[in-house]
């Protein structure tokens, strides 16, 4: 053969290359039939289909059924058509055998569907229609499911096609998990479902109860943050799967769609705050703290112009699958850098987050058009959200915890400052403030029967002391006194150091004048002894003057006022003895 010629033979080749992909072509796809057979319940329709673009959205059924040679097999992912502006016309077969049962119910496993149109068609001819859509009332459905269905008057030994006409509105993915089933498997599936949700429902309700109580009762915007972001999950959810429809507004169509976008925007925004609120970052992170904020500022206004009908699904969607999950990814090195340290609040909000981030993912992907549909692909970020409930409940419930903590602390805190304040340091009883604040809760309680006696009490030869043996051991004679003190009366009576060697002591709940005068007695008797210091021993004195509350006075003031004249009285007249006011 010429060299020359091997151009020529090349070409010929390639003619004879493309002669097959020409008569396909011409000849169209081969058909697909879905054989309906007498032990068959439920028959998944996807590998059957069809499809043809509708561009401007005009194509009538019998204009469809004209172009049978042009529709192609979906190349996607399994029953998803990913996000398209298109209408599309699905197409498909069905031989029913002659043992095969009639009753068969066509399904899709996919509430957000805006137009589905059904038509069996017989020998060219539509012998039944059905309009499916997320926006018709649930009263207004063939069928009371929470997906969409219609019956079709399949007969035994029949040849049918099934045509849809499908749109979505929203640019989000069209998914198409359509079935044949029989009315017993669809009531088993529906009751599995409604079962199912149920559970999930319930579930988010007690969460966002709780959060609720929580929130009233501890005052803290973490709870409230929670209580969002659980109703939120639990709307958004029950509206994306059509129950809210069936469960809330029976008789009105069209809510569906905007109440589930809605709470799915209101999702980032409420877990945004939480996260910022749990893991305290406005003191530790002001920048991240400021940035989460300034989000979810944007994403209530967002909500606030979607209620009022500013900007529409064409909007919001994108958003939703936009904002999604990278902002956690801002949060992520933080909440593993205070978890590897052990820090229980960013544990959890980690434990939460992590498999929710990894669900709306999943999620982002099927509707975007890039994960073939399962059942549990389509349950995988509910499922997700209900992990993260649960898991920022013990967040919440860890902040209660540390809360009541740090409460305590304070307390004690506070305590100890107060019992400070109010503690003479040398002797460990109280001073002046501890004598004014004990005195006013002990009078209130004085009454007829109930006597009180104020005691002020000043040390006779305590000068001498200090100036012979030095200033320690003064210290140390009155300490040796206030433990006498102390061991003369009764545990609840008030012995107090107000200056220098002055004592007072407070004896609640006598009798009468008598038992109080006896307690002066006793107090008197504390001198008796010599006091045996560690450089020497000396002897003091007492003088007491006392008055007895409700008789000679009733307020503190008046009270002591009177006893430490008495007290002085008995100093002019020779000094160690006990006086009561006059």
């Amino acid at each position: 053969m010429s060299l020359r010629r091997l151009p020529v033979l090349a070409l010929l080749l390639w003619w004879l290359s493309l002669l097959p992909g020409a008569v396909l072509a011409q000849t169209g796809i081969p058909e697909a039939t879905v054989r309906l057979t007498a032990g068959e319940r439920e028959v998944a329709l996807w590998p059957a289909w069809r499809q043809l673009s509708d561009p401007a959205h005009s194509l009538t059924i019998d204009q469809a059924l004209a172009r049978r040679g042009v529709f192609t097999v979906p190349q996607v992912p399994y029953a998803n058509l990913g996000v398209r502006p298109d209408t599309v016309w699905l197409r498909t077969q069905i031989s029913t055998a002659a043992d095969a049962p009639a009753g068969w119910w066509f399904t899709i496993d996919f509430f957000p569907l805006d137009e589905v149109e059904v038509f069996l068609v017989q020998q060219g001819r539509v012998v039944q229609r059905a309009y499916l859509s997320q926006l018709l009332a649930f009263k207004d459905k063939a069928a009371p499911t929470h997906h969409h269905a219609a019956r079709l008057a399949l007969q035994p030994g029949q040849s049918y096609e099934l045509v849809l006409r499908v749109r979505k509105y929203a640019p989000l993915a069209m998914l198409m998990p359509a079935s044949l089933l029989q009315t017993d498997a669809l009531l088993a599936k529906e009751a599995s479902f409604q079962f199912w949700q149920s559970l999930m429902f319930g579930l988010g309700l007690c969460l966002t109860v709780y959060a609720l109580v929580a929130a009233a009762l501890n005052r803290e915007r973490l709870y409230l943050w929670f209580a969002l972001f659980a109703a939120s999950h639990t709307l958004s959810w029950f509206s994306y799967f059509g129950l809210a429809s069936q469960h809330f507004w029976p008789g009105h169509g069209g809510l569906n769609s905007n109440v589930s976008l809605l709470f799915a925007l209101m999702l980032p925004l409420s877990g945004f705050l939480f996260v910022d609120r749990a893991l305290d970052l406005p003191h530790g992170h002001p920048r991240l703290s400021k940035g989460l904020r300034i989000i979810s500022g944007l994403l209530a206004i967002l909500a606030l112009m979607f209620i009022a009908g500013l900007v529409g699904e064409s909007v919001v969607g994108p958003v939703i699958g936009l904002v999604g999950t990278w902002p956690f990814l801002l949060i992520l090195p933080l909440a593993l850098r205070r978890g590897l340290r052990r820090d229980r609040l960013a544990l959890w909000v980690l434990i939460g987050w992590v498999p929710h981030a990894v669900a709306l993912a999943i999620g982002a992907g099927l509707h975007q058009g890039h994960v073939p549909w399962s059942e549990w692909d389509n349950i995988v970020p509910q499922l997700g959200a209900a992990i993260d409930l649960l898991a920022w409940a013990m967040v919440g419930s860890l902040r209660t915890k540390d809360m009541r903590r740090d409460a305590a602390l304070h307390r004690e805190e506070r305590d100890r400052l107060l019992v400070a304040v109010q503690t003479d340091a040398l002797t460990g009883l109280a001073n002046r403030r501890g004598l004014e604040h004990g005195l006013r809760g002990m009078l209130a309680k004085a009454g007829q029967g109930q006597m009180l006696a104020l005691y002020v009490i000043d040390l006779d030869g305590f000068k001498p002391i200090n100036d012979v043996h030095g200033h320690d051991a003064g210290d140390e004679a009155l300490v040796m006194v206030a433990q006498r003190l102390k061991q003369a009366v009764r545990a609840g009576d008030l012995v107090c150091r107000i200056g220098g060697d002055e004592f007072v002591i407070v004896a609640a709940g006598l009798a009468d004048e008598q038992q109080a005068r006896l307690v002066a007695d006793k107090l008197l008797a504390c001198s008796a002894k010599p006091f045996v210091l560690s450089q020497a021993s000396c002897h003091l004195g007492m003088t007491i003057g006392y008055a007895v509350a409700p008789l000679d006075a009733t307020d503190p003031d008046s009270l002591l006022k009177q006893a430490d004249a008495a007290m002085y009285r008995g100093k002019q007249a020779g000094k160690q003895q006990a006086r009561r006011a006059e």
